[in-house]
């Protein structure tokens, strides 16, 4: 019987293939960088908008950015966790309500214009359509809102879906308008922006106890005059079904203003 031993030397490594070693470890490098610094950035906004949001509300701003920071952690924390189906159970989890985790209660969708340089002004004009609740239907709506914000000049579309904290047979209209906060964030390339849009509103009874609360997210798309840059605002505002007498009425409730 003959035996034949074989041996075949290491591949010698050349040059390419160092290259392209070094351009995987750079990659895997730079999407970790990447990712840290994506949810550094997002905790560092969650935590400045809950200093702002209740230094307007009348609250301590530290005590506002420490809840900020830790609602922003627990919201990364089950979007990690959730894998695919993180949208619906984040906001089920928050909310309470298992329908939550199959859609919204309501769909806003609006013309926007945002007009920033420090101080931020916003208008909206759209269609609101209630899904869940007495009031179910299609409703117009206006929205007016004020706060701070990176320069931009910019209009565009949106489209928010809202859940209410109410159970199915209290959800109402009044749930999704009324004084509402709302936080912007896009991009821009060669003046078109992509971006999102997260809304929070409290309700309370005729005494001043709090009932309730409505979250919002939804994309963003427009144009601005501002060819690249990266944009945002916080602001504070109210929205309406009832014209301008009723938006009149929301934004008096919304900053306590009182008629002479």
């Amino acid at each position: 019987m003959n035996v034949r031993i074989t041996y075949d030397p290491p591949k010698r490594q050349t040059a390419t293939d160092s290259a392209a070693c070094a351009v995987g470890l750079s990659h895997r490098g730079s999407r970790v960088v990447a990712v840290s610094w994506c949810t550094s950035t997002t905790s560092a906004a969650g935590g400045l908008s809950g200093g702002v949001s209740s230094s307007m509300a009348g609250g301590d701003f530290w005590d506002g950015v420490c809840n900020g920071l830790i609602c922003a952690g627990l919201n990364h924390a089950m979007h990690y966790m959730a894998g695919p189906f993180n949208k619906g159970l984040a906001i089920a989890m928050v909310t309470g309500r298992i329908r939550h985790l199959f859609g919204p209660d309501a769909i806003a969708g609006a013309i926007t214009m945002d007009a920033n340089s420090g101080i931020a002004l916003s208008a909206e004009g759209g269609g609101l359509y209630v899904l869940v609740g007495k009031d179910k239907g299609f409703y117009s709506y206006a929205d007016l809102g004020a706060g701070a914000g990176l320069v931009s000049i910019s209009a565009g579309v949106e489209f928010v879906e809202l859940y209410s904290s109410s159970a199915t047979s209290e959800v109402k209209l009044t749930d999704f308008t009324g004084p509402r906060l709302e936080v912007n964030y896009s991009v821009t390339a060669l003046n078109i922006n992509i971006g999102a849009t997260a809304i929070y509103s409290d309700r309370y009874d005729a005494n001043g106890a709090k009932t309730g609360y409505t979250i919002g997210i939804g994309p963003a798309v427009g144009v601005d005059a501002i060819p690249f840059k990266v944009g945002g605002n916080i602001n504070y505002g109210a929205s309406s079904t009832d014209g301008i007498r009723g938006l009149s009425d929301e934004l008096n409730n919304a900053f306590k203003l009182k008629r002479p």
